[in-house]
């Protein structure tokens, strides 16, 4: 009887397990395919594989956005230049030495009630006229041989010699760039230097200053050149110039010729004499 009773029990306890691990198996299942399904589309042709990043040797860059001024701005500015040449009394070639874009803002400025023509020099001598022919008013042509290089137009109502003198005149110091020639010899003696804070230092001796620091004082250690009268500077010592507020260039404007609306042309002082042989040959 008791073995009958217990044979009876085990076979219930086995078959209980059997359908707990039915079920177990079944909600595994289950989630393993719940999570397949979110993981990767049920359609199989959506599927797409990782991409190979792309190779950067043979992009293409756009260094400009800018287009090019085509022949409508240039007649404009010719046209621009004409109305000028009736507007004005007077047309003087101006050259500027050590440019500043900065300062020639502030001349700008000044003679606001002038007009001011800077670069682009075959489009201006078009302008005036290349020839006695093509002159737009008589005399332009040999103004307009006085074009080259780094030069440009002034107009203005103002009488003459007051121009002329004003611009003799006018002249501002500023810092020189590097490649440009020293004019005075710059030596920095031992000692403090206590313009500069400490977190200069470092920055002072990468420009070749030879300098430490005592007690949060930037200090120099020996005495340091540096530039002599005629060298030609480098990045450094331009640099290095301006920290110390050494000031060695001179922006001037300078005048080459004037001409006026009676049709003369006058060359004024500093001007070579095979430019004023070559203009009153033609």
């Amino acid at each position: 009887m008791c073995k009958t009773l217990c044979r009876t029990g085990s076979k219930a306890l086995l078959s209980s397990l059997s359908g707990f691990q039915r079920r177990l198996q079944l909600e595994i299942t289950t989630s393993v395919a719940h999570a397949l399904t979110e993981i990767r589309p049920l359609n199989p042709n959506s599927w797409q594989h990782p991409k190979m990043p792309k190779s950067k040797r043979n992009r293409i860059y756009t260094l400009s956005q800018t287009r090019k001024k085509g022949r409508e701005a240039k007649s404009g500015l010719l046209q621009e230049v004409r109305d000028c040449v009736d507007k004005y009394s007077h047309i003087f070639v101006y050259s500027v030495e050590n440019m500043r874009n900065s300062k020639l803002k502030e001349v700008r400025t000044q003679w606001r009630s002038s007009r001011w023509f800077y670069g682009r020099n075959r489009v201006l001598a078009t302008a005036l006229g290349r020839s006695e022919a093509e002159e737009y008013r008589e005399g332009l042509s040999s103004l307009a041989k006085l074009l080259r290089g780094n030069v440009g137009l002034f107009f203005t109502n103002q009488p003459r010699g007051d121009v002329i003198s004003w611009f003799q005149s006018y002249s501002e110091q500023d810092h020189a760039r590097a490649g440009f020639l020293a004019t005075d010899d710059v030596v920095i003696q031992e000692g403090p230097l206590d313009k500069f804070p400490h977190s200069m230092e470092p920055h002072l001796r990468s420009l070749g200053l030879p300098t430490s620091l005592k007690k949060g004082v930037v200090y120099v250690t020996d005495e340091y050149t540096v530039c002599r009268e005629g060298d030609t500077l480098t990045p450094e010592q331009a640099r290095l110039l301006k920290l110390l507020d050494w000031k060695m260039a001179e922006f001037k404007i300078s005048f080459q010729a004037v001409w006026s609306q009676d049709g003369t042309l006058q060359l004024l002082d500093g001007q070579p004499g095979d430019l004023r042989k070559e203009l009153e040959s033609s």
